[in-house]
């Protein structure tokens, strides 16, 4: 029986030490067996669809939503909180039953809710998969790659499918936290399987991997069918005209471009940094959109043209179009591309079913390639074929300097909006509203931006934003410090995961930081599209003279990010910058109450942020190892950042090399290890130099887990043969099918296990001496 989970109960799960948190697993595990047959479940009288589940001292609050879906609304320690809710059967408590019915003041019907990834595990058949499963589901951020619908995000989306509507193409306007990502993703599949259209999905680059990691998505692309992709605008170009993807510049190439042109006293035979290219990334969008764009008549009312006019201004004097052109040579330009793709639409892809385009974060595209992908659409349609467009974004996070600054330019009428939001707390959406303010200037007056995301239709009330100022930069990186080492005592914490989502996230405008252990810093590029429980706002307001309006549009996406807490580092520079009278609503506390406040309070981690910085999480790794106290979660880690093959191999020759260095303390150590956790308890005692108990131990995995019995097994000889023990190695490998050599003695024993002298001495034994 599927069983989902509300977004609610995971911070209560968070909270719980590891082995309770196994508990919960378990627990949620059996509610997959029936509707009927569950241990130690009593029901809440006056409630019939309520259940209470125990397992030791934990308890789970239930639901059975209908006959094939159930609902974990409530989860922790008996002695915690509501007592009798969770050992009396009679729901007497008021306060107990508004709880369950809105959590977080929230009907539980608009709750973000997760499809939890088990299956029924008995407490006598307990796997570290399924263990790992449940780990990265709640600490890895797993459960964002398995959400549902609410039945608000439902209903409002509901009039937009094929057959409901004369329309064909939409624009869904979506204020922060109102999911709509998770929208265009959940659609696109329903778009595929119930109203059968021929679905491409188009997201930004950094969005696409993500995306990929939906569980219905995923399920879908492993089918890998004709009528279902995935993909970039760029990907999109090379899937439905090749010919014109080829001659497409790529974005360093545009940049390079560009920065040459602006530095013409530099030969082109002098290479050029990466960070140079990136500087130019926001000018190549601006020489594009307000310089070769010819056709923009409308440009000077564009509040992207005013706030950037006299960077604008720069390029046009300095770099001719036909400089531009003559440098790209035969390449295309994006605004080039999308011109061309626009004048001659390419011919459909798929013509069996309807076709429908879904484009997310559409607000930071080129307005020409919007046109382009609706004269792709027009063409299709007019050839016969039913296709149909969404846009979904915001104007009011646009962090990329185009020409699109209102969806009328789009002519498709009024937008459809999602105003509830599911992510910020209402007091911080209060605080993060007021920075759109300095947009203010920069905008007519009769321009259709869209109105912020609004409190009242926040998912909790939470705590109001706290304020902890310094006179100094030189204090305020004191203070970071000083949460650092706030966070968690080093060498307490033997979980990755654990650790990294208690490391308090730390958003900042472009800058380089000092390397903090217990903190995470996400630049402004970074941050966009993330969300995190609590945040530390730091130095973001940091700059001379009125706010511009790309600050403000910055201002206004990282102070969105967090969920429940926000604190705010500023300097009193900072803040006679901005005004006093926008930190009224902050609550002023001193640097260690602010450490402590933050630091209560753990975020998820981004898997994607755990695969693109592979090599810095090996390291931590290692170093856990040069310790002596290895992450009990280290083999799910690796997984999780795709360290696998040799790359691993060579990771764990270099563990063990630390570990042996504390071969006095490891068999300690490998008592407090976990007995399932077989491949990092093989890891010790290898480092142990007791190679032959790993490959016993490895033996339980020949069955359950039959790859990494032979991955093990492989690497075990290969360190072996390492040391010049090719005897022991092949008695390793004859256990995986491998021959043994003829010219090796004592083939007698090339099957045994244990002890190599032993196994000789014996064999001497049990030879027949010759007759004299």
């Amino acid at each position: 029986m599927p069983v989902k989970i509300i977004r609610a109960a995971f911070r209560e799960i968070q909270k719980l030490s590891h082995e309770d948190f196994r508990k919960v697993c378990k627990i949620i595990s059996r509610l997959n067996v029936s509707q009927d047959d569950h241990l130690d479940t009593i029901s809440l009288q006056g409630f019939s669809h309520w259940r209470r589940t125990r397992l030791g001292d934990v308890r789970v609050i239930w639901e059975r939503v209908d006959r094939d879906n159930i609902l974990v609304i409530k989860a922790g320690l008996r002695k915690d909180i509501y007592d009798n809710l969770f050992d009396n059967p009679n729901c007497d408590e008021p306060l107990a039953v508004e709880q369950l019915l809105n959590p977080d003041g929230t009907p539980l019907k608009n709750n973000p809710t997760y499809q939890v990834p088990l299956t029924n595990i008995s407490d006598s058949d307990w796997k570290q998969e399924a263990e790992d499963t449940w780990y990265n589901f709640v600490y890895g951020g797993g459960y964002r790659y398995s959400p549902l619908l609410t039945s608000y995000q439902q209903e409002v989306l509901s009039g937009l499918t094929p057959h409901s509507t004369n329309n064909k193409a939409w624009i869904v306007q979506s204020a922060p936290g109102t999911g709509k990502t998770v929208c265009a993703a959940l659609k696109a599949c329903e778009m595929y399987w119930e109203h059968e259209c021929n679905t491409m999905l188009i997201v930004p680059e950094a969005l696409c991997q993500d995306v990929a990691k939906f569980a219905e998505i995923k399920q879908i692309l492993e089918l890998n069918p004709e009528g279902f992709w995935l993909g970039t605008f760029r990907d999109f170009l090379a899937k439905v005209d090749p010919k014109l993807h080829s001659r497409l510049a790529t974005p360093e190439q545009e940049s390079e471009v560009l920065w040459r042109l602006d530095n013409p006293h530099i030969p082109d035979s002098q290479l050029i940094s990466s960070r140079e290219v990136i500087s130019y990334s926001d000018d190549v969008l601006l020489y594009q959109a307000f310089i070769l764009n010819q056709e923009n008549t409308l440009r000077n009312r564009s509040p992207i043209y005013k706030a950037n006019q006299q960077r604008i201004k720069e390029l046009e004097e300095r770099i001719k179009p036909n400089k531009w052109k003559e440098k790209l040579g035969n390449s295309l330009c994006r605004l080039d591309a999308a011109r061309e793709l626009k004048r001659k639409p390419p011919l459909p892809l798929l013509t069996d079913k309807p076709t429908i385009l879904i484009v997310d974060e559409a607000q930071d595209f080129l307005l020409a390639e919007l046109q382009a992908l609706l004269a792709v659409r027009e063409a299709w349609e007019k050839q016969g074929y039913p296709t149909y467009l969404w846009f979904l974004g915001d104007l009011n996070q646009k962090i990329k300097p185009t020409d699109l600054y209102i969806w009328g330019h789009l002519e498709l009428g009024d937008s459809v909006k999602l105003l509830y939001n599911y992510r910020n707390s209402r007091r911080i959406l209060e605080f993060a509203n007021q920075f759109l303010k300095f947009a203010e200037p920069f905008r007519n007056r009769h321009q259709e931006i869209p109105e912020t995301s609004d409190p009242n239709n926040a998912f909790e009330l939470g705590e109001s934003v706290s304020l902890v100022k310094f006179s100094s930069q030189e204090q305020a990186l004191e203070f970071l410090h000083l949460l650092n080492s706030s966070v968690q005592e080093e060498g307490r914490e033997r979980y990755f995961l654990r650790l990294s989502a208690n490391r308090v996230k730390v958003l900042c405008c472009d800058r380089i930081f000092p390397k903090f252990n217990n903190l995470e810093i996400f630049p402004a590029a970074q941050a966009k599209g993330r969300e995190f429980e609590a945040c530390v706002a730091f130095g973001i307001f940091a700059g001379t003279g009125k706010p511009s309006l790309q600050e403000s549009l910055q201002w206004y996406t990282l102070l969105t990010r967090p969920r429940s807490r926000l604190l705010i580092v500023a300097t009193s520079q900072e803040l006679e910058r901005i005004g006093d009278d926008y930190f009224q609503c902050c609550r002023r506390i001193d640097a260690q109450s602010a450490a402590t406040w933050i630091a209560e309070i753990a975020s998820d981690n981004d898997i994607s942020e755990i695969r693109n910085n592979a090599e810095n999480k090996k390291q931590e790794l290692l170093a856990s190892c040069a310790k002596g106290k290895p992450f009990f979660d280290t083999y799910l880690v690796l997984d999780l950042a795709g360290v696998a093959g040799e790359e691993l191999s060579r990771w764990e020759q270099k563990a063990i090399a630390e570990l042996s260095n504390h071969s006095a303390s490891l068999p300690r150590e490998l008592e407090q290890i976990p007995n399932n956790n077989i491949s990092l308890r093989c890891l010790l005692l290898r480092a142990m130099h007791r190679s032959w108990e790993a490959v016993d131990l490895a033996f339980e995995l020949q069955e359950n887990n039959p790859e990494e019995y032979q991955r093990l097994l492989t690497s075990i000889a290969q360190n072996l043969e390492n040391k010049n023990l090719i005897y022991e190695a092949a008695r390793v490998r004859i256990k995986l099918g491998k021959p043994w050599q003829n010219d090796y003695p004592f083939p007698e024993i090339a099957e045994k296990s244990g002890s190599l002298l032993s196994l000789l001495c014996q064999a001497f034994i049990d030879r027949p001496f010759p007759n004299l």
